[in-house]
């Protein structure tokens, strides 16, 4: 696909959850997941399924993203993550150690706190 710019609205979970193909989207620079259900952000950041290699800015509700990086301690969220320029965190947060400690890991250069 084609896409530089994705916004997923959909609170609900996924129905299938499996899938036995690689979906590589090469041009997705902007990932916003601000308005999904945790199981579309385990879908696009655990590089399984979903190959992110240019995502730049991500938005995301600060429990989806702790869930999926459980506690920002997970590997597999590392490879999609590496890259991003921008995070956009939808709620306030306490940033936990594991958060500041890693977050330097990911090559995260600016955390912008965006309110609802």
């Amino acid at each position: 696909p084609f896409l530089k710019e994705l916004i997923i609205k959909n609170i609900l979970p996924q129905q299938k959850q499996h899938s036995s193909s690689l979906i590589t989207f090469r041009h997705l620079i902007l990932l916003n997941l601000a308005q999904a259900h945790v199981d579309y952000a385990e879908e696009f950041l655990v590089d399984k399924n979903i190959h992110l290699p240019s995502l730049l800015n991500l938005r995301i509700k600060f429990e989806a993203l702790e869930m999926v990086t459980k506690n920002f301690t997970n590997d597999a969220t590392r490879l999609t993550c590496a890259k991003l320029k921008k995070l956009h965190i939808d709620d306030e947060f306490v940033q936990t150690k594991n958060f500041q400690n890693n977050s330097r890991k990911l090559n995260i250069y600016e955390l912008a706190q965006m309110k609802s």
